[in-house]
């Protein structure tokens, strides 16, 4: 379904489509992110005076807080895909089907990422869906940001 507004004194038409298709997860850059601070917070424990005890258990949960980042959310329930609609509802798309939803509150939105909250109007699961501009059309990312816009999201400054 197309919405059409036209300006007849202008002579021209805007069409606005009625949902917005976007990939939802990290890109490049965010994957390589975590290994990179653990790298440099390794550099600077072992050039730290601690004692060596201290190090080690400080290099070890350094680790694990790397390895969690990176894998991130695994399951039936992590978002791949996220339609929104034009009344603020929301498809998401899991490895277990679709789920119906809704917006929950406000959206943190810059120029190369946002994050959208969404509650499951089935099971009340909330969810915090990234998304970022280099993993979906430049289209597709535009129309988010209006469409978040129009509907109060907070922007980064």
């Amino acid at each position: 379904m197309l919405l059409t507004f036209a300006n007849c004194s202008i002579g021209y038409a805007v069409t606005v489509a009625d949902s917005v298709d976007l990939e939802v997860g990290s890109s490049r850059w965010l994957q390589v992110s975590p290994w990179l601070l653990g790298a440099l917070g390794s550099f600077m424990l072992l050039t730290s005076a601690a004692v060596v005890a201290w190090k080690v258990v400080l290099l070890g949960a350094l680790g694990l807080a790397c390895v969690a980042c990176v894998r991130g959310p695994r399951g039936l329930h992590t978002v791949t895909r996220l339609r929104l609609h034009a009344d603020r509802s929301v498809t998401l798309f899991t490895a277990n089907g679709m789920l119906p939803a809704m917006l929950a509150g406000d959206a943190w939105c810059s120029r190369w990422c946002c994050v959208v909250p969404v509650v499951d109007t089935l099971g009340g699961r909330c969810f915090r869906c990234l998304m970022c501009r280099s993993c979906n059309s430049a289209d597709a990312y535009r129309r988010l940001l209006v469409r978040l816009r129009l509907n109060g999201a907070t922007e980064a400054g």
